[in-house]
């Protein structure tokens, strides 16, 4: 393989089912740049040795140094390469994602990025890369006093989440992920290249995931936070409505369902095609509620269920399925506050504040047989001043509960085998409202408005080693609970 010209590997990577080969390295043969300049290439090759496709990037002179499978088939490459119009001796570190078709997903630029009143000249790269779950580690070495990301077009939020430098003259570095608690960096100690520090880096790609809100004006706001390793910067808006209350939401397919109350106290749904982000409108389920509703799916079925807060502070629940809600049927007690819904298993599970003190309570809606049976109330220890929120995480089939405490500080409970496990407080940070909760691959995700007033509103998340990382700032504002999902 290769051409006319001189062409190299760097590294090699096999799926997790060992039937595709990866190859990635550099090629004067081929690319926008050549002969002169280097492209960095990735091969797809079959068991036997078959090419399947083929692949350059190129971002000015670049290279790929190494590459790693996903266990759905997305292939990672970390390189280096010289900046559109460089001068001089400078280099940043890339990451790219391919599907397994190889076409590619997104790209980003990591160093001292260039701009004309100040270029660069210091050496950032990426080596070696390991992928574990939905976390990247990369094997480096940077010079720039202060790297930062950018997507070729512009600076962009940093999503790494924890750099640890190494001072060592090394002249390729490389990182493999044994499990949760070990990694093993691998350095050349044969070189003699003084280049700055050695670096191993660990960034989470957030998984598809959106944010819906309540604005400052009270309209309806939604904003998809993956898949990538970047927060987007804008909303999108909803082109009619508005509601007192924080929303909910749910996806299904290419659908993103809402469920909001009205300024009327009326209760009313709609959808969004997550494709084109053309809006159903809003619709009507009857009924009224002074608070936000509930809205979980069965995901076997599409089916939709809302639990809301009635008027006269009763529980009442509603399911739309075949494209007709079946009514309001009311569960025994009260709550002073909007439920929490999530449904799994056959069972929906709803979570609720105490009518007339800051008690929670827990139960369920059994739907296996054609006659739904409910589970009576079971009280959760603890307390709170707000809405509670649910989130189920799929994979481990365990049900999250997030809550804002007496002390405005963010609490998670996780409800395993029929036990609630006890509390846990994030360890920074505090909201004056609920807090929204969205659970996947081992990892929780939690977003607030601040504690301030101001409406700012922050995202963290906790990685399936149990790490919490730092608050990120999102764009935007909302004075009330926002919604994960």
């Amino acid at each position: 393989m290769g051409g006319s010209e001189p062409d190299y590997t760097e590294d090699i990577a096999l799926d997790n089912l060992n039937n595709y080969l990866y190859v990635v390295g550099e090629t004067f043969s081929f690319g926008p740049g050549s002969p002169d300049e280097s492209s960095a290439f990735i091969l797809k090759l079959d068991s036997e040795g078959n090419l399947i496709w083929q692949r350059i990037w190129y971002a000015g002179p670049s290279i790929a140094w190494g590459v790693d499978v996903d266990f759905t088939g997305n292939v990672y490459i970390s390189g280096q390469a010289y900046p559109y119009g460089y001068t001089g001796f400078s280099r940043q570190g890339f990451l790219a994602k391919f599907n397994q078709d190889g076409n590619l997903i997104w790209d980003y630029e990591w160093g001292g990025i260039e701009v004309p009143e100040q270029p660069i000249s210091d050496t950032d790269e990426f080596r070696g890369i390991s992928l574990h779950l939905s976390e990247i580690y990369i094997g480096g070495w940077k010079e720039s006093v202060n790297p930062r990301w950018g997507d070729y077009d512009g600076i962009i939020q940093d999503p790494s989440v924890g750099v640890t430098d190494y001072p060592a003259l090394i002249e390729d570095v490389q990182v493999e992920v044994i499990d949760l608690n070990t990694i093993v960096m691998t350095l050349d100690p044969a070189s003699e290249l003084d280049i700055g520090k050695a670096l191993v880096m660990k960034i989470v790609s957030f998984p598809e995931m959106y944010a819906v809100v309540t604005g400052i004006n009270n309209r309806l706001y939604w904003m998809k936070l993956g898949e990538g390793l970047i927060i987007p910067k804008e909303w999108n808006a909803i082109s009619s409505g508005s509601s007192p209350s924080g929303p909910s939401a749910v996806v299904y397919g290419n659908r993103i369902y809402f469920a909001v109350r009205g300024s009327n106290n009326k209760i009313y749904y709609g959808y969004i095609d997550k494709n084109d982000g053309e809006f159903s409108g809003w619709l009507e389920v009857g009924g009224y509620t002074p608070s936000s509703p509930a809205l979980t799916i069965n995901r076997d079925t599409g089916a939709l269920y809302m639990v809301v807060r009635g008027m006269d502070n009763g529980i009442y629940y509603n399911v739309y399925e075949n494209g007709v809600w079946s009514g309001w049927s009311r569960l025994p007690g009260k709550t002073s506050a909007g439920p929490a819904a999530a449904f799994i298993n056959n069972k929906l599970h709803i979570v609720v504040r105490g009518f007339s003190d800051t008690s929670l309570w827990h139960g369920w809606i059994d739907f296996t047989t054609s006659s739904p049976s409910w589970s009576g109330w079971s009280k959760i220890p603890g307390a709170t001043s707000s809405s509670p929120d649910l989130s189920i995480d799929y994979e481990t089939q365990e049900l999250f509960l997030a809550v804002r405490g007496l002390n405005n500080k963010i609490y998670i409970n996780r409800y395993c085998e029929g036990i609630w496990q006890g509390w846990e407080r994030i360890p920074t940070g505090s909201t004056t409202q609920s807090p929204a909760i969205y659970a996947t691959d081992g990892k929780i995700y939690v977003m607030v408005s601040s504690s301030d007033y101001s409406g700012r509103i922050y995202l963290n998340v906790k990685d399936s080693s149990g790490n919490w990382y730092s608050w990120q700032l999102i764009t935007g504002r909302t004075l009330l609970k926002p919604e994960l999902t």
